[in-house]
């Protein structure tokens, strides 16, 4: 689905304010900007100046050791909170 232009100008106006304001900006996409074919190639182009990162999946590892950060996070605003490690490996 195509963004109508009006939009994709206010978007690439609101990345050069942001840059130009030495902000970091970050877009996500399921596919590199080069291959972001219903942009305007100015907004494209944009988007390619900056790192683009694939990024798989997070592993078992990954998201179990996630959710025990969070819950160590989140037992600081309720000690009471108890989730044992059998449950978060059930929902990792």
């Amino acid at each position: 689905c195509a963004l109508p232009i009006s939009i994709q100008h206010e978007f690439c106006h609101l990345i050069n304010m942001l840059l130009d304001s030495a902000k970091q900006v970050v877009v996500a996409a399921d596919r590199p900007p080069s291959e972001l074919e219903s942009l305007e190639p100015r907004v494209r182009s944009r988007l390619n100046g900056g790192v683009a990162l694939e990024m798989s999946a997070p592993d078992f590892a990954m998201r179990l050791g996630m959710l025990k950060l969070r819950r160590a996070t989140a037992k600081t605003d309720d000690t009471s909170l108890d989730i044992s490690d059998e449950i978060l490996e059930h929902v990792a």
